[in-house]
């Protein structure tokens, strides 16, 4: 029973890709995860290829930067730092002087300019000095040295290098007092120009103000305007008249409407009734009260006789009362009157209204209750008098004198309300006549007023000004002798240079750096020139064939082996690294097989020593660890290698099945490595290999085995040095071609490709061999020995169990004679 791989690709679920069509006529299939993705220009490959080559120019870099570090002229450096409060000269915004600040790069230029440079050089005689001897253009070469940066809003530092350190802070100094020199003079002269330009002003000013002087008191007098109010500004004088007469007005109208009130209240009370045509009398005592009230009258002594004191003193008492209820129905005939009005006014439901209601309510009780009081002690008076009538009473006699004099008190009431009504109706009519006379000539001064007044803040403004710039004058002519635009005060003295250049971290630095970019550009040209692979996807690229196996170095030295060499790992530590990646081979050989029907394949590479022998054996004896019938033929006549491998007898082989001196079955043996794979050697070494492979005999020799296994594995020579693989290629169903990476193999291999493709090789993939053998082949980036080390560990683990491994691979069917 055999182990049968996958029937079709979808249930590994990878792409394809379409490669030539081969001499059977299969299209071949390529696993789409196989092609490495698109990778740009690699820098960090030769870096770490050529590190050795890039250090070593490091090196030489950093030795010439000390040489030049040695060699080069000393150059010293001197600063000093000062302290600068800058102030502009006086100027004027809006009529006003104004101290500016000035701005510190203005110093920062003047300090660096040929002015200051050159009157330092003259004052301090620095041509004398060493470091412009036979210097044509000291200023020139002073202005070359000199270096000003602005380390704070007030603070500069001024920087010389030079050559002899013991002369910079010379130097320095000698800028300095130049540079306070230049910004004396210069301040002095502005402040000159300054005051000159004020005094120019001030004249302008008086003159301004003069002329709107002459124009206000001329309109002033044609207004006849003579006084001005308390803020000092030009009011109309009708103004306060026109109040006046308004206020006067509203006053006379409103006592006008209360005469008119108190007559109208008058003649309602000594109303006759239309039924008895008779004066309500408790109505004329009421007018009469009114009256005596307004008139500011009192009552006149009555001196009747009486029949005894109770009698006198119980009238009085009545009298009494009597005028308290008069006193009360005055009032509350004041309080209907102003009831009813503002009835007339505001309708019912008045807050006002509701609240005299209240007050006529309590009036009117209490008027009950003084009634009641007068009417029981009338009843007192009838007893005690009996009833005669002959007898004179002296109540009547006295409420006689009485009635006639409320007569008269109303009278005189009644003629003084109208010579009081005619009195402000002649008054209010004056008035009015003088408020109006007033108001047109208030409307007649308004105009001119408000010139005025515009005209007098001119003045004021003009005034101020003036006032202003005479005060600033007498400042500015001090300032003329004693200003100074710029206070420079020294914090730091100028000290012995210290060196500055060359330094020497700074041209190793460089050197190395400079050697860094060449040793880089020389790497990537040996880089180039090798013309070696660096990864899969060069490969790719290069020769348009996925990389399908990646072998690393086999290592034989801990295999002890009965049976076959050790470097056969898939057999001797199935658990090892190399043998996993002849499994990955396996897996994308058995999915390419079952998609389409390849089962006859050639093992080739391009030069010799690229492994393909050991490489084609492993694969055999993984194939065969599946279950699977595998017949590994050695189809390389020049130099035979794999009935070696397995410890067989070359003899017979194929050689001796085409020449018919044996058959296929007697050429074909088991191996006693590994179950279900079977060998066919060559047999000897042919005269004529090229023609041998050419043969009917070997194309049928192929076919059988095709018809009796699972897959053939064909082992043929290199493809550059001989014809051989090409041949073969052409006959089988697919083909490996395994390389090592080594120096040249761009070109071995794109020539070994292009004769395969000639004569139309359907290709299966490339087989990497010993990738960890050349330390500049990656895998995308990562060094396969990581990959390495990760499969060592299990191996360690299942290193143990290795020969249990291998009989479970083993398969359990017989194989076929």
């Amino acid at each position: 029973m055999s182990v049968n791989p996958p029937t079709s690709n979808q249930s590994t679920g990878l792409a394809t890709t379409q490669s030539p069509v081969g001499t059977l006529g299969q299209q071949a299939a390529i696993p789409a995860m196989l092609v490495p993705a698109q990778q740009g220009f690699d820098i960090w490959g030769p870096i770490q290829r050529r590190k050795y080559l890039i250090t070593l120019f490091c090196l030489i870099g950093a030795g010439l930067g000390y040489l030049y570090y040695s060699k080069a002229e000393r150059l010293y450096s001197s600063s000093t730092e000062l302290m600068i409060s800058t102030q502009a000269p006086p100027s004027m915004v809006d009529g006003n002087i104004q101290l500016n600040q000035d701005s510190l790069s203005k110093h920062t230029s003047l300090l660096g300019s040929q002015l200051v440079l050159g009157s330092a050089v003259e004052a301090g005689k620095l041509e004398s000095l060493r470091t412009f001897s036979d210097n044509p253009n000291p200023v020139g070469s002073l202005q070359k040295m000199i270096d000003v940066d602005e380390l704070t809003d007030e603070t500069l530092i001024i920087s010389c290098a030079g050559p002899f350190p013991e002369e910079l802070p010379v130097i320095l100094s000698s800028v300095v007092a130049a540079y306070e020199k230049v910004i004396l003079e210069d301040s002095q002269n502005i402040g000159e120009q300054t005051i000159a330009l004020v005094e120019k002003l001030a004249a302008q000013l008086t003159d301004e103000k003069d002329l709107v002087e002459n124009k206000w008191l001329k309109l002033r007098q044609d207004l006849g305007i003579t006084s001005l109010d308390d803020m000092g500004n030009v009011s109309n004088p009708y103004n306060k008249r026109l109040f006046y007469l308004e206020d006067e007005q509203a006053k006379l109208k409103s006592e006008l409407l209360d005469v008119q009130e108190r007559a109208q209240q008058l003649a309602n009370s000594l109303r006759e009734d239309p039924e008895t045509k008779l004066i309500d009398p408790v109505m004329v005592k009421v007018a009469a009260l009114v009256a005596q009230d307004y008139l500011n009258l009192s009552s006149s002594d009555y001196n009747g006789s009486t029949k005894n004191k109770q009698y006198s003193s119980e009238l009085a008492k009545k009298t009494t009362l009597e005028n308290r209820s008069w006193q009360l129905e005055t009032k509350l005939m004041d309080l209907k009157f102003n009831r009813a009005r503002l009835s007339e006014t505001f309708g019912k439901g008045n807050k006002e209204i509701a609240s005299l209601d209240k007050e006529i309510a309590y009036y009117i009780s209490q008027k009950k209750s003084v009634d009641e009081d007068v009417q029981a002690l009338e009843e007192f008076l009838d007893e005690q008098t009996g009833g005669n009538e002959d007898e004179i009473d002296p109540l009547q006699s006295e409420e006689s004198f009485r009635d006639k004099e409320r007569r008269e008190w109303i009278t005189m009431y009644q003629e003084s309300l109208e010579q009081e009504q005619e009195r402000l109706i002649a008054r209010l009519t004056g008035v009015d006549t003088e408020r109006k006379a007033v108001e047109k000539n208030a409307s007649t001064v308004s105009m001119g007023i408000v010139e005025l007044n515009m005209l007098q803040r001119q003045i004021d403004k003009k005034d101020a000004e003036v006032n202003l710039l005479l005060e600033r004058l007498s400042e500015m002519n001090i300032m003329a002798n004693n200003y100074t635009q710029t206070k420079v005060r020294t914090l730091d003295e100028p000290k012995y240079g210290k060196q500055v250049a060359p330094n020497l971290v700074r041209s190793i630095a460089l050197g190395i750096m400079v050697a860094f970019m060449l040793g880089l550009g020389l790497a990537i040209l040996v880089d180039q020139s090798e013309l070696s692979f660096r990864s899969p996807h060069e490969i790719f690229e290069r020769l348009n064939v996925p990389v399908v196996g990646r072998i690393p170095k086999i290592e034989t030295r801990n295999i002890e082996s009965e049976h076959g060499h050790p470097s056969l790992i898939t057999a001797h530590k199935p658990s090892s690294t190399g043998a996993e990646s002849f499994r990955d081979v396996r897996t994308g050989l058995f999915f390419r097989s079952n998609a389409d029907d390849i089962r006859l394949i050639l093992f080739t590479s391009p030069s010799p020593g690229d492994g393909k022998s050991t490489t084609i054996a492993n694969m055999a004896i993984s194939i065969a660890q599946s279950g699977k019938r595998v017949a590994l033929v050695d189809a390389d006549f020049r130099r035979p290698r794999i009935h070696r491998y397995f410890e067989e007898e070359n003899n017979p082989g194929m050689l001796d099945v085409l020449s018919g001196e044996t058959t296929l079955a007697e050429a074909l043996r088991p191996t006693a490595l590994q179950d279900s794979l079977y060998l066919l050697t060559t047999g000897g070494r042919p005269a004529n290999p090229g023609e041998l492979v050419t043969s009917e005999a070997f194309r049928e020799m192929l076919a059988t085995l095709k018809s009796q296994f699972d897959y053939v594995l064909i082992d043929s020579p290199p493809v550059l040095p001989v014809s051989d693989p090409a041949t073969i290629a052409s006959l089988v169903d697919g083909v490996y071609m395994v390389t090592r990476i080594r120096k040249g193999v761009k070109l071995t291999a794109q020539k070994a490709k292009d004769t395969l493709d000639s004569v139309g090789a359907n290709w299966m993939g490339i087989v990497v061999n010993g990738i960890d053998e050349n330390p500049h082949y990656s895998e995308y980036g990562y060094q396969y020995g990581n990959y390495s080390y990760y499969g060592g560990m299990y191996g360690k683990y299942y290193d143990s169990r290795s020969q249990a491994y291998r009989d479970r691979m083993k398969p359990v069917v017989e194989v076929k004679s």
